[in-house]
């Protein structure tokens, strides 16, 4: 049987966890082999923290990635319209 407060393994018929001090349910005191019981962990305020980070990091990453994408496709349509006009420009002249 397993706290649902810290999920370490306790003792059965037992009133309180040893490791977290959080009290057992009276269902849960009574061992029942046929029922898994699963700890939640609630995320401490660092932990939220970090993945608040972690997750503007990658956007301000992809933010940076498509602005970089933009001016490189922009520069390279500059390039391309510069060039046919200048041959253009050398065709009206020539012809």
């Amino acid at each position: 049987m397993f706290c649902p407060s810290c999920g370490i393994a306790i003792q059965t018929k037992t009133a309180f966890c040893t490791q977290c001090g959080s009290r057992i349910p009276d269902a849960m005191s009574v061992a029942n082999p046929n029922v898994v019981y699963v700890a939640r962990k609630e995320k401490t305020a660092r932990e939220k923290a970090n993945e608040i980070t972690n997750v503007a990091a990658h956007v301000g990453l992809n933010v940076i990635a498509g602005w970089l994408l933009f001016r490189i496709v922009g520069a390279v349509v500059l390039f391309g319209i510069v060039v046919i006009g200048f041959r253009l420009l050398m065709w009206w002249i020539a012809g």
